[in-house]
């Protein structure tokens, strides 16, 4: 498979994928609660978002067909939307955490993508692009999921 953007979704897409990542490098990094994390947190949304919609579109133009990517897509649209609910309302006691774990949910969705989309992408032979894809995706959500559980401490009590 080439590496090719096929119409203006394809371009969108990747433009947007590639700045989400980068931004949650720096929402690591950085100190949570601070303005800096609320601007690039909400930069990462927004991308997010866009990222999520032309999907869409790419499927669209391609063949139509509704695939397992595109209902992972609204596997992140939901975790995305549970994760900022709380911080835009905070009318929960628990918000943080509901944010927590939503984002972050969103975040490991991002990054089994990306190296989902990167196998399927340098890959010619399709039972290595099927393994791989599904070996990698899960591997990326279980230690996704391991890592958000044990630096969860840090934010709130468990």
């Amino acid at each position: 498979m080439e590496w090719k953007i096929h119409n203006i979704y394809g371009g969108i897409h990747l433009v947007s994928a590639s700045l989400a990542i980068v931004s949650t490098w720096f929402i690591y990094a950085w100190k949570k609660g601070t303005v800096q994390h609320k601007r690039v947190g909400y930069f990462f949304v927004i991308n997010m978002l866009i990222l999520n919609i032309s999907s869409f579109g790419v499927m669209m133009q391609n063949n139509g067909k509704l695939g397992p990517f595109h209902i992972l897509t609204m596997v992140s649209l939901v975790s995305l939307i549970r994760g900022m609910i709380p911080v835009i309302r905070r009318k929960d006691k628990d918000w943080l955490r509901k944010h927590y774990y939503g984002i972050n949910g969103a975040v490991i969705g991002l990054y089994a993508a990306f190296f989902v989309e990167a196998t399927f992408r340098t890959l010619k032979n399709p039972v290595a692009i099927i393994v791989l894809t599904i070996g990698l995706s899960t591997a990326v959500a279980i230690i996704g999921s391991i890592m958000m559980r044990r630096y969860s401490g840090r934010f709130f009590k468990k």
